[in-house]
């Protein structure tokens, strides 16, 4: 965590807050964020995209606050390991967004492989995809 790095973890020893108001007040800021890049985007892709966007938008918005809410609750168990917060950062990033490209259907169909869509079912872009662009299939 960010604050055994810069010292001020005693500050939070000492406050009166719990842990989970501590991790909810972590959590927070980044699905707001998210949120808030998705609800003007949404609808301005679909009008780029000529209006094919085959997903409903509200599977779509509550599809994309799960999936924010998902990838930073793995972020913070990366985190709670004890390297820092750069070599977190380039972890999370190989241990999420390269299977999951690879093994959520987005750049090839997972049917073929069997194995592939077992290790799929792990990442919750798998259940995103198909939410955001409607059933496919090249999708198991």
């Amino acid at each position: 965590m960010r604050e055994k790095e810069l010292g001020s973890i005693t500050n939070l020893y000492v406050t009166p807050v719990t842990r989970l108001e501590f991790l909810i007040g972590k959590q927070l800021p980044y699905i707001a964020v998210a949120d808030g890049q998705f609800y003007p985007d949404a609808p301005a892709g679909a009008v780029r995209v000529s209006g094919s966007a085959q997903g409903k938008l509200s599977d779509t918005a509550v599809g994309c606050a799960d999936l924010c809410d998902h990838d930073d609750r793995y972020g913070m168990l990366i985190s709670r390991s004890q390297i820092p917060r750069f070599a977190a950062l380039f972890a999370t990033a190989i241990l999420t967004v390269l299977p999951a490209t690879q093994f959520a259907g987005m750049m090839t169909p997972v049917s073929p492989w069997p194995r592939g869509q077992i290790i799929g079912r792990a990442f919750p872009m798998t259940y995103f995809v198909p939410i955001s662009v409607g059933p496919s299939p090249g999708l198991a």
